[in-house]
């Protein structure tokens, strides 16, 4: 008979998000690079400044490496509680 899963899947996610997250953390973890060089290595668009809030700036790509190391640590959670592919809490 069928058995129950010990994981529930949510949704899809694709294959070369999930990739580039996962380098993502990986360098960021282990490595210990900076933003702005994982993003280069991982094929982010970079080098540009953009406007942000408060009148500062930041590099392009810095905060699209923010949100993948964030959503991979969200996997990671997730993960152990048996949630898959969840990237929020």
């Amino acid at each position: 008979q069928g058995r129950k899963r010990d994981i529930t899947f949510i949704r899809g996610v694709q294959q070369d998000v999930m990739k580039k997250q996962w380098e993502v953390y990986k360098l960021k973890t282990i490595n210990k690079l900076e933003n702005s060089r994982i993003a280069k290595k991982v094929g982010y668009k970079s080098g540009n400044m953009l406007n942000i809030t408060g009148g500062k700036k930041q590099t392009q790509g810095v905060r699209a490496v923010q949100k993948s190391f964030e959503s991979a640590k969200y996997i990671i959670i997730n993960v152990s509680n048996g949630i898959f592919p969840k990237t929020t809490l």
